[in-house]
């Protein structure tokens, strides 16, 4: 039996899964940035929210055989409100993946050990 998460909780989670890439070293991490993510909501205006537009950071890291991986690293203020978003339409979003036939997946609740990485992975 699965537990229902509260907006707040669905968003804590998603942001303190990370959305960082994988490649940065552990020492970065976005759980601080969920914990406070609440009080941050709070000081943000709707209406400054939905006009505010950033590029993602990018950086351009070596591969094999000379070839380049291109890593973008958005604005936590985007995130946040992405992160939101998902959070408190959670409900239709999790009808719309169930009833979608050309999907093969299944959200489930995301669960953060002690220690994971960066990327999520667990």
């Amino acid at each position: 039996m699965t537990t229902k998460l509260s907006d707040d909780q669905r968003r804590t989670r998603l942001l303190s899964a990370g959305y960082f890439p994988a490649e940065l070293p552990p020492p970065f991490s976005t759980a601080s940035f969920a914990k406070a993510s609440r009080k941050l909501l709070g000081a943000i205006s709707s209406d400054r929210a939905i006009g505010f537009w950033t590029t993602p950071e990018t950086f351009s890291i070596p591969r094999w055989a000379q070839m380049r991986r291109k890593l973008s690293i958005v604005n936590p203020i985007n995130q946040l409100m992405v992160a939101h978003l998902i959070a408190t339409n959670w409900e239709p979003i999790a009808e719309k993946l169930k009833s979608d036939l050309l999907l093969n997946f299944h959200p489930s609740a995301i669960r953060v050990s002690r220690d994971f990485t960066p990327s999520g992975a667990m």
